[in-house]
């Protein structure tokens, strides 16, 4: 480790460099040098420790600012983009939904989500919606005896989910779902390179607000039919409960952008969190008949232990909203730090054996796959239900799931959010 003007400075390289590789020698690299490390290239603090970014986590919104809020005359926009550009793509054009806003307006509005994931509501969707569309997925390859299971099922699976959730008619169509998923690994390059310290031109940025217009207009005739409220999908409830969400204050723009980021949320980190469990299912030996004879708990601890190690989003970017104190350094008011949350499920000092996959840790949800604190993610409580299931179900329909070895072996791509690609399986035809 060197030091440029008194800032500790990592001799691991810059974050950027680890994207679609393995990056477990870096963060190993980072947390040996101390848990906070200043990047050149990037610009920006990478925090490593657990225990850091549990600290940033539990002061978030009090020291910390959201990278995603409007911007201000002090912290400008990246690129140049204004700030009603970047409300309309980081917030749907909405000014007061869950990322765009802070303190008890957050606060409120966190809680009305977490309320609308119940355990009831959760477990309805489980047996009604999930389950039956990651079978009737299955259906479509199980007689070939062979898939490609990122493309074929992790990728397939989520966006059905999130549309049958909120009244879309997705259904059987394979190309409206990869339409979508287009859409969003548009906006999505877009945040990765933010992240990336690489150049981002006029036409990456054109092709990513086309791509929010879009969402925008597929969903519009569905969000216009539901504003009485009075159907039980997910955007009929976010029509019925909107007041009560937005405290009183809201218009259609705000309704609008809520259905919009929902859909986006769910259909986008779902898919490579599934990919990242079947990876780990197809590598672990023993793994799935540990799985198959442990019940329920040791089914949710591989949820778990699949989310703290291959946790789909690397890092939360985070603005000092006044000097911190944090470690052994004093992060400066407006400087940025990136709270590797991928490297923290892996500090040695936190946890046992830190790579390796332990379906009996005493405390399987201690990690940050949905962040800490009071921007938690409140759509935690679906992920892990669709994991879960979607985990059930192939162990179910697929008894003898294996990789090909003729086949590309899977390699981990990705920056911002990371997946194994491909997964390219073999397992008895027609099981």
């Amino acid at each position: 480790m060197s030091s440029i003007d008194d800032r500790p400075v990592t001799t691991a390289g810059t974050l950027s460099s680890t994207a679609d590789l393995e990056p477990w020698e870096y963060f190993d690299t980072l947390l040996d040098e101390g848990g906070i490390v200043w990047d050149e290239q990037l610009g920006a603090w990478m925090v490593s420790s657990y225990d850091l970014i549990k600290e940033i986590g539990r002061k978030d919104d009090v020291l910390w600012e959201n990278f995603a809020l409007p911007p201000t005359a002090d912290r400008p926009a990246p690129l140049g983009i204004s700030a009603d550009d970047w409300v309309w793509f980081q917030g749907f054009g909405s000014r007061r939904i869950l990322t765009m806003i802070e303190g008890e307006s957050h606060d409120h509005q966190h809680r009305w989500w977490m309320h609308a994931f119940s355990p009831r509501v959760l477990q309805h969707w489980r047996e009604t919606l999930i389950r039956p569309i990651a079978s009737r997925q299955i259906d479509r390859f199980v007689d070939r005896g062979q898939a490609e299971l990122g493309n074929e099922f992790a990728e397939r699976v989520a966006p059905r989910v999130i549309a049958a959730l909120m009244g879309l008619p997705s259904g059987d169509d394979d190309g409206w779902v990869e339409h979508v998923k287009s859409l969003i690994d548009t906006r999505l390059r877009l945040k990765q390179l933010w992240g990336s310290g690489k150049p981002v031109t006029e036409e990456m940025l054109e092709e990513a607000f086309d791509a929010t217009r879009e969402l925008f207009d597929i969903v519009r005739p569905y969000f216009e039919a539901r504003r009485d409220g009075t159907g039980d999908d997910f955007i009929s409830m976010i029509w019925r409960d909107a007041g009560e969400m937005f405290n009183g204050e809201y218009d259609d723009v705000d309704v609008f952008a809520v259905a919009v980021a929902s859909w986006e949320g769910g259909a986008g980190s779902t898919p490579p969190s599934t990919a990242n469990g079947i990876y780990m299912l197809l590598t672990v030996p023993g793994i799935q008949d540990q799985i198959r004879e442990g019940g329920e708990k040791v089914l949710r601890n591989f949820v778990e232990e699949s989310l703290r190690i291959y946790g789909p989003l690397t890092f939360r970017p985070r603005i000092a909203k006044q000097d911190v104190e944090l470690g052994r350094v004093t992060v400066k008011k407006g400087e940025q730090v990136y709270a590797l949350t991928l490297a923290g499920g892996h500090d040695g000092s936190h946890y046992s054996c830190p790579h390796q996959v332990d379906l009996a840790r005493p405390a399987p949800r201690d990690h940050f796959s949905f962040l800490q604190g009071p921007r938690t993610c409140p759509g935690q409580g679906l992920a892990r239900v669709e994991l879960e299931e979607l985990t059930r179900v192939l162990l179910e329909r697929l008894p003898d799931l294996r990789l090909d070895p003729a086949a590309a072996p899977p390699v981990y791509t990705g920056n911002l959010v990371r997946r194994w690609h491909p997964l390219n399986v073999l397992f008895t035809p027609g099981s």
